[in-house]
């Protein structure tokens, strides 16, 4: 993979990332899931804490 491949798939994974983020805050789960979800599936760090958060706050009673 070359170094301008590289960061584009990190931009792309970031952007995911920030979406999931903000559907999260807004409370949409079904979107935040899904962008959570393909953020940890390209590597960013922190999407598979959010993605507990989103998962938690969707099974959670009331």
């Amino acid at each position: 993979m070359t170094a301008s491949a590289r960061r584009e798939a990190l931009a792309h994974a970031n952007s995911c990332y920030r979406l999931g983020s903000k559907a999260l805050r807004r409370g949409d789960w079904e979107a935040a899931t899904n962008w959570l979800s393909e953020a940890a599936e390209r590597g960013h760090p922190g999407a598979m804490f959010r993605l507990a958060v989103a998962v938690h706050r969707v099974g959670a009673p009331g």
